[in-house]
């Protein structure tokens, strides 16, 4: 019977996994187009009816997001990445990014802090989340011209609960309150306080019931106090100290120190930050820092939904060749074959999932050096690590904002060409240090090793060399472009010139000696091809 019932949960577990993601892609197709439009409006009305609608759709992800937690909370499944964590700038983040609505409302809006707040064992984003629904749920509750605090205290250890103390977070509003009798209920699941069905503790009665279990999931305790006509005060107490943990979650989280990620609050400053940025100068900026208009970069992009396809090209076709592939096996193919410059897949795909075209990508010479974000309606953190360990460059959320989409693209595209300066610069090519990942330094090596043998015959041609490293003319010219910025004949000839100011140094032999011995038809060839790239005759090394 518990084997039944554990089954029985994991197929809850998983059902509401997948929904989520049915739901998250219909939002990225709201949301985006959204964020663009308000992006380039200037029109005070137009803005005003794009922010309703972006609000309503956000409002709506967070409700998915809370019912896929409650799930995983039904199914054992919901872990806190616990971390020794200063609340200070999260906490204010949070309550920060609710000021243009309390500007809209005429809300007066408070933070109250000590200077410096003791760190606390805790999962960041699911303090943020808590915060979040009690500030969202004050001002549904408040009237305009009201007032909304949180105020944040250290309480000693005195009370039985907090052996070591605790960190007091309350959110107060001046809004209409509720009775005694609705507050005894008020977290329970989908309960709906009377006249609150269209305010603070209405909705969907999730939010309150997903606080509380994650407030008890840390150890800690929530209380509600309210007076009619007088308003409410959330109070979360979090325990500082580290008794409350077991053995194994202090050692996880003193493994996980050092893995810190950009607050979730931050980040979605960031977005809002984009999101007001002028699409049009984004787009000037991408082509002119990458390439010119001419040769714009090769995206391929992955992703079975057909309408996320069209949305994706309709903002990224301005600045790149677009490949397209309805399924991972053909994106594959078509990476393999083309030798893109950027990759964008989505992770939940039929045949072959996300996960696996990364994995299938990095592994193989060909692709290893192409970056990659994988693109997901799965938000958790279990499934970015688990993005991140097949070496995806990076992982972002659906619904998300076409500028950072751009920008993520743009700064990928420049640490490349960093990658490509730092070889050009470099006297003697050094794999080690040249590569971004082993598969890539291993190609170099064995290329390396292949010229090393081949490179004093004439006849030795770029044909020949990728016939040695198994790969098309094509995949070996593309391979080296992305990773050193030359062509594969260049590349030979680069090899070539090094061994020669190598042998000139060491004064091993004559000019037209050395010449002919690293592949060269003729000296008075060899020494143009070296004063262009080194800057100086050979004659000249030679009587330095």
């Amino acid at each position: 019977m518990l084997e039944k019932e554990k089954e029985v949960d994991r197929l809850k577990s998983s059902f509401f996994a997948n929904i989520s993601h049915e739901f998250r892609t219909p939002l990225t197709l709201i949301l985006g187009p959204i964020d663009s439009l308000l992006a380039r409006s200037s029109d005070p009305y137009q803005r005003q009816q794009l922010g309703f609608m972006k609000e309503s759709a956000a409002r709506l992800l967070r409700l998915i997001n809370q019912i896929l937690d409650l799930s995983k909370l039904d199914a054992g499944q919901l872990r806190l990445s616990l971390r020794l964590t200063e609340l200070q700038t999260l906490l204010k983040g949070v309550t920060a990014s609710f000021s243009s609505l309390a500007d809209s409302r005429a809300i007066a809006l408070r933070f109250t802090a000590q200077e410096r707040l003791p760190a606390l064992y805790c999962d960041p984003a699911h303090v943020e989340t808590i915060l979040i629904n009690l500030l969202s749920n004050a001002f549904k509750f408040s009237q305009e011209g009201g007032s909304v605090e949180v105020r944040v205290a250290v309480l000693p250890p005195a009370l039985p609960a907090f052996p070591e103390g605790a960190l007091d977070i309350s959110v107060s509003d001046e809004g209409e309150g509720i009775t005694q009798e609705q507050l005894a209920h008020i977290f329970d699941r989908f309960y709906q306080a009377g006249h609150a069905r269209e305010s603070l503790w209405g909705g969907t009665g999730i939010g309150l019931a997903l606080t509380k279990e994650l407030v008890e999931l840390h150890g800690g305790s929530i209380t509600l106090e309210s007076r009619v006509g007088e308003g409410s005060t959330a109070r979360v107490r979090l325990p500082l100290g580290s008794r409350h943990l077991s053995p194994a979650q202090l050692q996880a989280a003193t493994d996980r120190q050092g893995d810190w990620s950009l607050p979730l609050t931050a980040a979605a400053g960031l977005t809002e930050t984009l999101a007001e940025a002028s699409a049009t100068d984004l787009n000037a900026t991408a082509v002119s820092a990458v390439a010119p208009a001419a040769v714009r970069p090769l995206l391929l992009l992955i992703e079975d939904n057909a309408d996320v396809r069209a949305y994706i090209r309709s903002i990224l076709a301005a600045d790149y060749r677009l490949l397209e592939a309805p399924d991972g096996e053909t994106g594959v193919r078509l990476a393999q074959q083309e030798i893109t410059d950027l990759i964008i897949s989505d992770v939940m795909m039929p045949g072959i999932d996300g996960y696996e075209v990364c994995r299938r990508l990095k592994q193989d010479e060909r692709s290893s050096h192409i970056p990659l974000i994988l693109l997901t309606a799965k938000a958790s953190v279990h499934s970015r690590l688990q993005g991140l360990e097949q070496q995806a460059d990076l992982y972002l959320s659906k619904p998300f904002v076409p500028q950072e989409l751009r920008l993520c693209l743009h700064n990928l595209l420049q640490a490349r060409l960093r990658l490509q300066e730092r070889y050009q610069k470099q006297v003697v090519l050094k794999p080690s240090e040249l590569a971004v990942s082993s598969v890539d330094e291993a190609f170099l090596k064995r290329l390396m090793g292949v010229l090393e043998i081949h490179h004093a015959r004439e006849s030795f041609s770029v044909e020949q060399l990728s016939l040695e490293m198994g790969m098309s003319r094509s995949q070996l010219h593309r391979k080296l472009e992305a990773l050193t910025n030359e062509s594969a004949s260049h590349f030979i000839r680069s090899f070539r010139l090094q061994r020669a100011m190598d042998l000139l140094q060491k004064k091993h032999a004559s000019i037209s000696e050395i010449a002919y011995m690293v592949g060269f038809s003729s000296p008075s060839y060899f020494t143009r091809c070296f004063l262009k790239h080194f800057g100086t005759t050979p004659s000249a090394v030679l009587e330095a």
